[in-house]
């Protein structure tokens, strides 16, 4: 997958984490996670939204995606490798897209989250799997280089054993990163790397490509 492919034009990352209609049944509990999560009806009419616009969507993956009048694409991505990406994936695929589908490896298998199974399905129906680290800490930039260099270094391995493809990519799990958090992340192999800036520009930083996303709460209209 090489950022090139996505040209110069501006790139409309959507941040998202769980789609469901059972929310208790995919992703994190705790209080705040429950903004992040999007019933079934409302995660079509964003994709309705999408597809009316005429913005072409894209995964990174693959042949060059088709751009729009003004080089714009959209990308649809979600962060932690809940158990609902499968429902997602499946709204995204009947309209011929793929998503970007962050996990956080150490929570394959366990209650809520994505098996390796699942995760095989979804990278053979065509959809990119990136690393989110390997613990989700919760403010990724106040561990040390050493355990950034771990978290980064340990999720890529995972998933390029269950895959058996390379892994580049990845996004900043909580967001909250600096130039070390990305750095680290570079030299670890993953040089395509999604933030939570709020910008539709992707720039040069520590070795890597980075994006930033549009935060998609359940309030978002």
């Amino acid at each position: 997958m090489i950022a090139g492919e996505l040209k110069n034009g501006p790139v409309l990352s959507l941040l998202l984490h769980d789609v469901t209609d059972e929310p208790r049944l995919s992703g994190f509990m705790q209080p705040t996670a429950f903004r992040y999560k999007h019933s079934i009806a409302a995660f079509e009419r964003y994709l309705d939204v999408v597809e009316q616009s005429g913005v072409p969507v894209s995964t990174m993956a693959g042949s060059a995606p088709f751009l729009g009048a003004n080089g714009c694409t959209v990308l649809f991505t979600f962060d932690d490798g809940g158990a609902s990406a499968s429902i997602a994936a499946g709204l995204l695929e009947r309209r011929k897209w793929r998503g970007l589908f962050f996990v956080t490896t150490d929570l394959i298998g366990k209650r809520g989250f994505l098996t390796a199974s699942q995760i095989r399905d979804l990278a053979a129906r065509g959809h990119v799997i990136g690393s989110h680290s390997c613990s989700h800490p919760d403010v990724f930039r106040q561990l040390t280089r050493e355990q950034m260099k771990f978290e980064w270094l340990q999720s890529r391995a995972v998933l390029e054993d269950l895959l058996g493809q390379q892994i580049d990519i990845a996004s900043v799990p909580g967001g909250d990163c600096d130039n070390a958090s990305i750095e680290e992340a570079a030299e670890a192999g993953l040089t395509n790397v999604f933030t939570s800036e709020q910008v539709a520009q992707r720039w040069q930083q520590s070795g890597a490509t980075c994006f930033g996303r549009m935060m998609m709460l359940n309030s978002t209209s």
